[in-house]
């Protein structure tokens, strides 16, 4: 047994067609998801040193030097050098910190679990962002 539609243009009243007036909320949809926030662009001013949550000591990025803490794992070579801090040596077994690389910007972080240190960048302003 087959259906049987009794009105046939109901199926017509069904079909979606956009219209020039559905285009405006889709660009605007698209422009605030590219365009969500304006970067605060403050220049990071320190790299604080963390162990067991305690700042163990505060460098200026703007002077460049090795510094060597010690950590559970054994001792933690930082190299400060043209704004940014990285982790020069470490004895942790899985050595993740070392392989994350440089960073220079306000709020980066390089975290060792195992040795228990961080490295977090501090300065500028406390806002992540600004919107307009």
């Amino acid at each position: 047994m087959r259906f049987q539609c009794r009105y046939r243009g109901a199926v017509e009243h069904l079909r979606l067609k956009p219209r020039p007036s559905d285009i405006i909320p889709i660009v605007i949809v698209l422009a605030l998801s590219i365009f969500p926030l304006n970067p605060s662009h403050e220049k990071p001013e320190k790299a604080v040193v963390y162990y067991r949550n305690e700042i163990l000591l505060s460098h200026p990025l703007s002077r460049d030097t090795t510094i060597v803490v010690e950590g559970a794992c054994g001792p933690w070579a930082l190299e400060v050098s043209n704004g940014g801090v990285f982790v020069a040596e470490t004895h942790c077994p899985n050595g993740f910190c070392r392989s994350m690389g440089k960073i220079s910007r306000t709020g980066s972080a390089i975290i060792c679990a195992p040795g228990k240190i961080a490295v977090v960048i501090e300065g500028g302003s406390d806002l992540d962002a600004t919107t307009r």
